[in-house]
């Protein structure tokens, strides 16, 4: 996420029997660059 911010978007495979997937962003809720990479910033 620190190259791209559209790697929020990326999905996780948190457990294979039951197929839970999460988004990074949902893993990284708070990320520190949000403020930084927001436009005008």
């Amino acid at each position: 996420m620190q190259l791209d911010p559209e790697a929020r978007e990326v999905e996780v495979l948190l457990d294979y029997e039951s197929r839970r997937v999460v988004r990074l962003g949902e893993l990284v809720p708070g990320w520190w660059a949000d403020e930084r990479m927001a436009p005008g910033a």
